[in-house]
Formats: structure tokens, C-alpha cells, sequence
């Protein structure tokens, strides 16, 4: 994957975007994710169901790109510490 791939995924908010994007780590290349908006609007049925959906729709894309770096937008869902820092280059 050379570009970056911008992905409609609605369900957030209606405009929400996710992306998938080629990195660099000390010069070996990756294809990195991350998921726009990962809460929908509780009281609303509808969408909900849009969110299922989008993360459906945005799944099978990380799987068709082959990501391998998951990225997160909000750090509170990070599921692990980083004790480095890494450098990522676009």
C-alpha cells in the first residue's frame, strides 16, 4: 500500500472517518489502522446499528490491507504501555 486510505465510518458522528496509512519503524514498513469514532450515540437505535456497520465495513478493510499496527485515538482504550517511544515516519 503506497496512500492512504480514508474510510467513511459512520455511526459516531455522521462525518466520522477511519484510516489506513503506510509507517515506518527504524526503516521497515508496516501498514497501520485507526477507527474514527468508537462510541455511538447510546440513545439512538439507528445508530447504533450504523456503527455496527462501519466497524464491519472497516474490519474487513484492515484485513483486506493487511494493518499491522492498530492505533488508537483516545490513549484511555490503550490496551498496552509502550516502556519506548517508537518513531513512525508517513
Amino acid at each position: 500500500m503506497a496512500l492512504a486510505k480514508v474510510i467513511t465510518t459512520p455511526g459516531h458522528t455522521a462525518g466520522c472517518m477511519s484510516f489506513i496509512f503506510p509507517v515506518q519503524d527504524n526503516g521497515e514498513k508496516h501498514t497501520a489502522c485507526i477507527f474514527g469514532g468508537a462510541t455511538p450515540s447510546w440513545s439512538d437505535e439507528a445508530g447504533k446499528e450504523i456503527q455496527k456497520r462501519s466497524v464491519i465495513k472497516f474490519m474487513k478493510a484492515v484485513k483486506d490491507d493487511h494493518c499491522d499496527v492498530a492505533l488508537v485515538n483516545h490513549t484511555a482504550f490503550q490496551v498496552h504501555s509502550i516502556s519506548q517511544p517508537t518513531s513512525f515516519s508517513l
